[in-house]
């Protein structure tokens, strides 16, 4: 096999698809950028033996035809350091892959690119999907995934089509995140996403534009955003019924500026190193009343302008509540629904939409 192009390119090419290698690896191929070379295109591969990334290039010069396995860290490294505009041309010759450019002559082992396990894609039309309101909702619901492997069935965001609008959601159990993608006029059936394919969409979705097509069959989901694809097993297990906590009642009505409360339940979290500490949520009037002890730090009080309906002194997970007031930082208002101090609380933006966030309340002194 052997191939020209710019530096430029090769790193386009392998930049998406080293996402999905793993640090330390057992079995040896999956530390590799499997390439191959043929019918005028060039093609990288990774693999984690779940999740499957693979990259199209037709800007390069191919001399001959072939496939192989380049141990991907130092592949990378190597083009990294090399200066930039540079043409680069990747050779074999027995067992080895030859790395030229400019002055630079490089030469690293390779193994055979069929050692790579195959991995059936789902097969189906794809549907197509903006890519910003994909990106948008997994960006609103990936704080809630659960990394207990107990309830592995949370270690993700499901994705459902309820009232002809397609849903993300995730919960860890202490709080849930719903976030509306898209009106659709087709049909899929449920999915719970990984969380590595979740983390990797939101790292490369923000860099296309236009629509994402996906296919979701036999278990498994594609996406495909022009030369790119990327193919990942489903989590096999049901999500729970989730709108079984969402409260019915809630009289007591809150509107708040989430960047002004945000930021100051950062300043009062400031005096706990404890991650999971409480902070002390006081509102009437038109005061919230922000609260937070520590024996050992001390203490931090702040109040914030709102509009409350009704009095309400609660304890919430001061990180979990930043964390969804983040996601709503675009909006000049959030109005939190609450029914009592023992019950979940709503978040949400204003108006009539599904975007939500529900927060499990804590004890306080």
């Amino acid at each position: 096999m052997k191939f020209t192009t710019s530096r430029e390119n090769l790193l386009g090419l392998i930049d998406h698809a080293e996402g999905v290698i793993e640090r330390r690896n057992t079995i040896p191929i999956l530390s590799h950028f499997i390439f191959s070379a043929d019918s005028g295109e060039l093609r990288v591969t990774t693999s984690d033996l779940d999740t499957v990334v693979i990259n199209r290039l037709q800007d390069v010069a191919i001399d001959t035809e072939g496939k192989i396995a380049i141990p991907a860290a130092t592949f990378t490294a190597i083009l990294r350091k090399l200066p930039a505009n540079n043409q680069v041309i990747v050779s074999v010759d027995a067992g080895k892959a030859k790395i030229q450019s400019g002055r630079t002559r490089c030469q690293l082992p390779t193994l055979p690119a069929d050692q790579l396990p195959i991995f059936e894609r789902p097969q189906g039309s794809p549907v197509q999907i903006s890519t910003q309101a994909f990106n948008r909702a997994l960006k609103m619901v990936r704080h809630s995934m659960s990394t207990e492997e107990t309830r592995y069935y949370l270690n993700g965001v499901f994705l459902e089509i309820r009232d002809s609008e397609l849903l993300a959601v995730s919960t860890d159990g202490h709080r849930l995140s719903v976030a509306k993608i898209c009106d659709v006029d087709f049909d899929q059936p449920d999915a719970i996403l990984p969380r590595k394919p979740v983390n990797h969409l939101i790292k490369i979705l923000a860099e296309f534009e236009g629509h994402i097509g996906v296919v979701i069959d036999n278990n498994k989901i594609d996406f495909q955003l022009g030369d790119l694809i990327i193919s990942s097993k489903l989590i096999d297990g049901t999500f729970p019924d989730y709108r079984r906590v969402i409260p019915s009642q809630t009289p007591v009505e809150i509107l708040v500026c989430p960047r002004t409360l945000g930021q100051a339940i950062d300043r009062v979290s400031v005096v706990s190193y404890e991650k999971t500490k409480a902070i002390v949520f006081d509102a009437d009037g038109s005061t919230i009343k922000l609260e937070m002890k520590s024996p050992d730090m001390g203490t931090a009080l702040e109040e914030v302008g709102a509009q409350v309906s009704g009095p309400i002194r609660a304890g919430y997970n001061s990180r979990y509540l930043k964390e969804i007031l983040d996601c709503y930082s675009e909006c000049e208002t959030v109005r939190i629904a609450l029914n009592g101090p023992s019950d979940p609380a709503i978040i949400s933006p204003p108006g009539t939409g599904s975007d939500r966030s529900i927060i499990m309340p804590m004890r306080i002194d």
